[in-house]
């Protein structure tokens, strides 16, 4: 299948390609080109919160199947809808769709992310923390005293012992 571009004027052309994927299957399947649009929008608010900006999204990639989970009593086959979508400079583009058969619950949307995707989310979640140095963890209860006490005393103590830990790395290398 030639790759197609997700947006409002091709949205016959992936119905179309969805109808002619799936056959007369209806239930679980994916059948309007305004499901995959919506697919598309929900990658791309996901990587958004993950930290990545429309720029960095292209080569991002989603794999997602149709038919959601059903009971355990549900005893059938059914089929899906599998399609694959990849982020590009233009947009959101199915790449493929395929029209599988399970037995009970379909897996999760999958994400597929670049080495530099990864590491841009990364930086990005680590910058929301700190990591208590090892000498630090016993001064923990004098900070938990001090967070209920002042905030401001608390930074201050805080910085006093990344200084302090900063010195002694710096001593330890020499």
């Amino acid at each position: 299948m030639k790759p197609i571009n997700i947006n409002d004027k091709n949205a016959e052309k992936i119905t179309a390609a969805l109808l002619a994927a799936n056959g007369r299957a209806n239930s679980h399947t994916i059948t309007h080109g305004r499901d995959v649009r919506d697919i598309a929008d929900v990658a791309t608010d996901y990587l958004r919160n993950l930290g990545l900006s429309k720029a960095c999204m292209v080569g991002a990639k989603v794999s997602y199947t149709s038919g959601g989970d059903v009971p355990n009593a549900y005893k059938w086959k059914r089929k899906v809808t599998h399609v694959h979508l990849e982020r590009r400079k233009s947009g959101w583009f199915l790449n493929s769709i395929e029209v599988i058969e399970i037995w009970g619950n379909a897996p999760k949307t999958g994400y597929l992310l670049t080495s530099e995707q990864d590491d841009i989310v990364v930086a990005k979640t680590r910058s929301g923390y700190l990591i208590v140095p090892e000498m630090v963890k016993n001064d923990l209860v004098f900070i938990n005293h001090l967070q209920k006490k002042n905030a401001e005393e608390l930074s201050f103590y805080l910085e006093m012992i990344i200084k302090e830990s900063a010195r002694d790395e710096k001593v330890t290398t020499e």
